[in-house]
C-alpha cells in the first residue's frame, strides 16, 4: 500500500529545484509513496505574460518571466530521476475567475511583482499595468468579470 507524500498538493507554480529537493527527500525514506499534485503547467497565463512583455517593451524594459511552467514531459522526467513512476498526467486549460472590477490589475500586482522591480517609477508601473489590462479586456473580461488564463498540470506518480 502506498502512502501520500506530505507536500502541498495544489499551488500556482513550483520551481524545478524545489520539486527535486522534495522528491529527493522522500526518495531517501523507506516505504511506498504516492505523489498527487496540480500546479501551473506549460502555457499558464500565456496571454497575460505575453501582453506584459509587449507593454514592458513599449517603455524600454525587458519583461522577464518569473515563473517556470513545465510541460508534462519535463516534470515526468524529474519525477523519474528521483525514482517515481508516472501513472497519470494531464495538462488542461482552466479559465479562472478573478474578484472585483479590478480583478486582473489586482492579480498582476499580487502575483507578478518581480518583473516590475526594474521599472523606474510608480507612474510607469501603473501605466504598464493599465496598458496590459486594457489590451487583455477583449480576451479575459467576459460577461462583466475578469479571468486569468490558467493552464494546470495534474499528475500522479508512485515510488515503490
Amino acid at each position: 500500500m502506498t502512502q501520500p507524500l506530505k507536500l502541498i498538493d495544489t499551488f500556482p507554480y513550483i520551481s524545478e529545484y524545489l520539486l527535486l529537493s522534495q522528491l529527493r527527500y522522500f526518495g531517501n525514506t523507506n516505504g511506498n509513496w504516492e505523489f498527487v499534485f496540480e500546479f501551473g503547467g506549460h502555457g499558464n497565463n500565456q496571454k497575460i505574460h505575453g501582453t506584459l512583455t509587449r507593454a514592458f517593451a513599449e517603455y524600454g524594459y525587458c519583461y522577464e518571466m518569473p515563473f517556470y511552467f513545465p510541460t508534462i514531459g519535463e516534470y515526468a522526467a524529474l519525477l523519474e530521476k528521483t525514482g517515481f513512476e508516472v501513472h497519470f498526467a494531464v495538462l488542461f486549460d482552466r479559465l479562472t475567475g478573478l474578484k472585483g472590477e479590478r480583478g486582473l490589475e489586482d492579480w498582476i500586482n499580487m502575483f507578478d511583482r518581480t518583473p516590475f522591480l526594474i521599472v523606474k517609477t510608480e507612474q510607469e508601473k501603473a501605466e504598464i499595468v493599465d496598458k496590459a489590462v486594457e489590451a487583455l479586456r477583449n480576451d479575459l473580461f467576459i460577461n462583466g468579470k475578469w479571468y486569468a488564463d490558467y493552464v494546470r498540470l495534474r499528475m500522479k506518480a508512485v515510488r515503490l
